[in-house]
């Protein structure tokens, strides 16, 4: 799976590294047989 960040401006880009790093960190309960998107808005 992939996790990716689009931030909203320029100075956004600076956390980006930091914010892609926590969320592929981050363990997400099962969805079963199926892929599962999450989108989260900061």
């Amino acid at each position: 799976m992939a996790a990716g960040v689009a931030p909203p401006d320029e100075p956004g880009e600076a956390a980006v590294d930091c914010l892609v790093g926590v969320i592929e960190g981050t363990k997400f309960p099962s969805p079963g047989s199926w892929p599962a998107k999450v989108s989260v808005e900061l």
